[in-house]
């Protein structure tokens, strides 16, 4: 595992470790009061996941933008390229979405139980973490699009194509929210991802001096603005699809991206991250059902109790799948 890491870019593994565990924590608390550890609205783990609201999913967007500007598609290879990303995504989306469903249908004491006739509806609308994959395809045949018609070889064509997503985010997922194949969270990641694409493929010409504190200015009044929100000074109405959101997202994760440093642990994290990601629900919510059977009730411990599940037994089950050609591939989507 540490010469697979040592192949990538250690500090964008440790950025992905990041996220991952930013994605964990904020899915142990749970989105709202009936989900997750079901803590208060106004308690502060609720402002704890408030504040990372508009970085957790956008900063793995960037990346995945960034990892794939390593290696784009060719022109003279989009069928392989979609081949690929079918294995990679669309694949443990089918299988992995459907235990899961499965297992908040039949398993008893979780948090919200479904009706197992309505798991049909997985395949279609958004359901549980998995809206991300969803929108993650829709992504990639967007940027393929692009890239075949050479949209993305200039930083003129980029930031052309990244403002006209942004405003489509803004103007379409105001006044719609389209949950068919997690539509609406694709107009929410594409941004972010052609982010990372510019990052990668134009880093000499976007990490100057005047854009880097031009980006700090705007990040210092954005992030203000939210918490002022919070503490109930303004109200703006900001929410994931808001401008706020849009802005303290693509000035935070720039930023980011201009100050990383790799860290061991977190980018060995971070290689196993799409696996943590993918199955880390069995754990965190395995762990509070075992951990409140076993009558502890101390939010703290609870929460490092999830984290702590939610990270290591995704990486252990990940071993255990690499063993079998079938699994890793239905299971990870790898050869």
């Amino acid at each position: 595992m540490a010469a697979a890491v040592k192949r990538k870019e250690q500090s964008i593994e440790t950025l992905r470790g990041i996220a991952i565990i930013l994605m964990v924590a904020g899915h142990v608390i749970g989105d709202n009061s009936g989900t997750g550890l079901q803590v208060r609205d106004e308690s502060a783990w609720r402002y704890f996941y408030f504040t990372f609201e508009y970085l957790r999913m956008p900063l793995f967007t960037a990346i995945s933008g960034f990892v794939y500007a390593l290696k784009p598609v060719q022109s003279d290879h989009i069928g392989r390229f979609l081949k690929g990303k079918s294995r990679r995504i669309i694949l443990p989306f089918f299988t992995v979405a459907t235990v899961q469903y499965l297992m908040n249908a039949l398993v008893p004491q979780v948090n919200n139980p479904v009706p197992l006739a309505d798991i049909w509806k997985i395949y279609i609308f958004s359901y549980g973490q998995f809206w991300f994959l969803q929108a993650l395809f829709l992504v990639f045949l967007t940027v393929v699009a692009l890239e075949y018609n050479k949209i993305l070889d200039t930083i003129k064509g980029w930031a052309i194509s990244l403002g006209i997503a942004v405003i489509m985010l803004l103007v379409i997922n105001q006044n719609y929210l389209i949950n068919y194949f997690s539509i609406s969270r694709y107009l929410y990641l594409l941004p972010f991802f052609l982010l990372g694409i510019g990052l990668n493929r134009f880093k000499d010409q976007l990490f100057k001096k005047p854009i880097i504190l031009a980006l700090l200015l705007t990040l210092i009044i954005t992030v203000t603005i939210q918490q002022l929100e919070w503490f109930e000074v303004i109200n703006t109405k900001s929410h994931r699809f808001s401008a706020i959101s849009v802005f303290v997202g693509i000035s935070g994760i720039w930023l980011i991206f201009h100050i990383r440093k790799p860290f061991k642990w977190l980018a060995e994290l971070g290689y196993y991250s799409y696996g943590i990601y993918l199955f880390h629900v069995f754990a965190t919510a395995g762990s509070r059902i075992f951990a409140k059977m076993l009558g502890m009730e101390n939010m703290v411990m609870l929460f490092f109790t999830g984290l702590i599940f939610g990270l290591i037994f995704p990486i252990l089950l990940e071993l255990i799948l690499l063993k079998s050609a079938i699994l890793r591939r239905l299971f990870l989507g790898l050869r």
